[in-house]
């Protein structure tokens, strides 16, 4: 558990308006962390310790509430725990509020874990929460929170491209001059379908140091990576096209090294920047944002220290 200082309550928007008495999000919970947070406590025993509430100028007994609670986990961790952290969450409130309502009384318990969390900052504290929804009614508030799809891909690469490639698609990266270049030739795959895409990576690199390899087959792709996409709609592989970028930090190295592996050359970094990706008004997002890129085997002198590209760009190929 890492401590993320006090925790703060949100008052939703739709709070005291069609059935709903209040509607808040206790939010900022401890990352990895179950436990209600002072102010946590402190909101609720406000709310519900003297058996009325006050919602919109209106006094409503508690026994005439229906509580309503959903809990979530920010976009770090797997899948799985971060449905079993909004499980521990949610139970905690319930235990807490259990003092003051009666169960039959707290009739709705949702564990939405990471699926609701649409930010582009994994650790933020308003998906670290539990929404507690007090309402006149014995019934839900209709879901307002995305549906999100997720999509599981995979890709590979290997340093340059094929001559007959080259002169087609060095007009359409429209590299700058810069101190060097990278070109990678990568695969995309779409785990569920198999449909796969080849695509050519171009960037301008600025490199501390050399990186030689003197042998092994340029046709040879690095290992699958596995990523994932998440969204409100099924991702094309044309919607990777666009701005990426690539780099690594490397060490020293002679004899055989394998570029990406921990032992070899360092790892090396792959990053989609399209503008068809990790935006709001499209609702995709790569996870991870950030994707360890194996290069496959070779052998021969590195001394790099950092190796980064900048103004990169993907380019689909047939």
């Amino acid at each position: 558990m890492i401590p993320t200082g006090p925790g703060t309550i949100r008052v939703d928007p739709r709070s005291s308006a069609a059935g709903n008495v209040v509607w808040v999000h206790l939010d900022n919970f401890d990352i990895d962390g179950v436990m209600l947070k002072t102010a946590h406590r402190e909101a609720l025993t406000r709310w519900f310790s003297h058996n009325m509430i006050e919602s919109g100028g209106l006094v409503i007994p508690v026994d005439r509430i229906w509580v309503f609670l959903r809990g979530y986990a920010s976009r770090s961790g797997d899948s799985e725990h971060n449905i079993e952290l909004s499980t521990a969450r949610v139970n905690n409130v319930r235990s807490f509020l259990s003092t003051y309502v009666s169960d039959d009384h707290i009739t709705g318990m949702q564990h939405v874990g990471e699926s609701w969390s649409h930010g582009e900052v994994e650790e933020d504290e308003q998906f670290r929460s539990v929404e507690v929804i007090m309402r006149t009614e014995n019934r839900p508030p209709e879901p307002s929170g995305p549906v999100f799809i997720y999509d599981r891909f995979r890709m590979r690469a290997r340093m340059g491209m094929a001559a007959d490639m080259l002169a087609g698609v060095l007009s359409q990266l429209d590299l700058p001059a810069g101190l060097g270049a990278t070109l990678l030739t990568i695969q995309i795959q779409n785990r569920v379908t198999s449909e796969t895409q080849r695509y050519v990576f171009g960037a301008v690199q600025v490199t501390a140091g050399i990186s030689a390899p003197i042998s092994g087959s340029s046709e040879e792709y690095g290992n699958w990576v596995n990523f994932r996409t998440r969204s409100n709609h099924p991702v094309r592989l044309n919607e990777f096209e666009g701005s990426a970028s690539f780099g690594g930090m490397v060490a020293v190295q002679i004899g055989s090294y394998s570029p990406g592996s921990d032992l070899g050359m360092g790892q090396n970094y792959f990053s989609f920047e399209s503008e068809h990706l990790h935006t709001l008004d499209n609702w995709v997002t790569v996870l991870p944002r950030t994707i360890i890129l194996p290069m496959p085997d070779s052998v021969g002198l590195g001394f790099s220290l950092i190796s980064m590209s900048t103004e990169g760009r993907l380019v689909m190929v047939d």
